[in-house]
């Protein structure tokens, strides 16, 4: 009678491993001797990355042969960029982070291998301007989309290059511009500068200058008109006499003027009309007899003479 038997079942098959670890491999027990192709003659044998082979024999003197390949199931790293805007936070693997650096994470794959999880993150910064503006009475400052003619405080947001945000913190402080009033005098026919002005008449005259805080400064210049006086005079005096006029002695018949000021500052002239009177001498001859006496104005003359009198 004659018996075929069936050759040994060996459970061996293609396995991975992780990198520089070792897994198990196991020919299966109730085997009478094992032939491993590292020569071991166990069951199991210690296996790094590479090809095995088994031959096994069970009790009935049958053998069976099977192979193995042993591969590395290399690690899987990922790497992760990301960018945030100072003030926000990513969130990684359950953790939040807030400052610029590389953090990893390591999981397990289900070949239960490691996967390493890197995170380089970036803080990004926002930018905080501020600005302190002086707006002009009356005037007007365009500042995030609108017109602002009053004194505050005001915020606009915008968004940087870097996609962060630009904060803008104005302060707005609102200055007056000055207003100046002028008086002076104004002799007629005389003139005075004003602004880019001539002026030469009396009256109220405006003119707009910037100030030292840049702002617009009104003058009002208010011109009261004086009118210059001229008095005529007349007088005469008689030949070798002199007259005085001002500052000038006078001997010749003419016309002189002089120049006095008024109480308000305006010339007053005054125009002379001087005249010199001749004056009249008169001879007289008198012959007086010795012992005899003659009056002469008042004197009683007794000597022979030449007397003088003026009336």
């Amino acid at each position: 009678m004659l018996t075929v038997l069936q050759p040994p079942q060996i459970a061996l098959s293609n396995q991975a491993v992780c990198p520089s670890q070792a897994i198990t491999l196991d020919a299966g027990a109730g085997f009478a001797a094992y032939a491993w192709s590292t020569g071991d003659s166990t069951q199991t044998i210690a296996a790094g990355v590479g090809n095995y082979s088994v031959t096994v024999t069970d009790a009935n003197g049958c053998t069976a042969t099977a192979s193995a390949n042993v591969y590395e199931d290399s690690t899987l790293t990922t790497e992760i960029y990301a960018t945030i805007c100072q003030g926000e936070a990513y969130f990684f693997q359950g953790e939040k982070y807030t400052v610029t650096g590389v953090y990893t994470d390591t999981l397990v794959t289900q070949s239960g291998c490691d996967s390493i999880l890197i995170l380089d993150l970036e803080v990004l910064p926002t930018f905080f301007t501020q600005l302190l503006v002086e707006l002009c009475e009356g005037d007007a400052y365009y500042f995030g989309g609108q017109w602002l003619t009053q004194a505050g405080a005001y915020t606009d947001t915008l968004t940087a290059s870097n996609g962060c945000d630009s904060v803008l913190s104005l302060t707005l402080r609102s200055i007056q511009g000055v207003e100046l009033q002028l008086h002076q005098q104004l002799c007629t026919g005389d003139s005075i500068f004003f602004g880019s002005q001539v002026i030469t008449s009396g009256g109220t005259y405006v003119d707009t200058l910037t100030a030292a805080n840049g702002c617009d400064s009104i003058v009002t210049f208010l011109v009261e008109e004086y009118p210059s006086v001229t008095s005529s005079l007349e007088a005469a005096i008689c030949e070798g006499d002199f007259f005085q006029f001002g500052s000038q002695l006078l001997v010749q018949p003419g016309l002189y003027y002089d120049t006095l000021q008024t109480v308000n500052g305006c010339d007053s002239i005054i125009a002379l009309t001087l005249d010199v009177l001749p004056v009249s001498t008169t001879q007289l001859s008198v012959e007086l007899c010795e012992g005899e006496a003659y009056e002469f104005n008042g004197q009683i003359l007794t000597q022979s003479g030449q007397y003088t009198d003026t009336l």
